[in-house]
């Protein structure tokens, strides 16, 4: 199935937006790949500074680092409001996906799972990376 990431942020009623115009304000973010991919969701006391320090050569996540080719914004009026979107939209992900973002696989963010909730989304992981590893095609 062919898809478009413009077509799906424009039916979302969002827009990408150059980093450069970020606002120097609270809020939380999502990262994309080139081809789509939601990789990161984080949040930020000021949104550009955040948000141009993923883009830099000085990232120190790698798998932000040369990969991340988008970012999409919200504002929110204080950094617990920012992190409370954060979580939300980190869970749902985990819920829907079983697996954390790809750049958050390092240090989620704050998150309203249970215990045996993440859990299950690791075990769901490795076995996803098992059955990948059953055709031979990564040994």
């Amino acid at each position: 199935m062919d898809w478009n990431f413009f077509d799906i942020v424009e039916e979302c009623g969002l827009h990408i937006v150059d980093i450069a115009q970020a606002p120097n304000t609270t809020g939380y973010y999502m990262l994309f790949a080139e081809n789509g991919e939601f990789i990161y969701v984080g949040k930020a006391a000021n949104l550009y500074q955040t948000l141009t320090s993923h883009f830099d050569s000085y990232e120190k996540n790698e798998r932000i680092k040369g990969i991340v080719e988008y970012a999409i914004w919200w504002l929110t009026r204080t950094i617990v409001k920012a992190e409370e979107a954060e979580g939300h939209l980190y869970d749902t992900w985990v819920r829907s996906t079983g697996v954390p973002p790809f750049a958050n696989k390092n240090k989620p963010p704050k998150s309203k799972l249970r215990d045996d909730e993440i859990m299950v989304a690791k075990i769901r992981q490795i076995l996803a990376i098992a059955g990948s590893l059953r055709d031979g095609d990564k040994l």
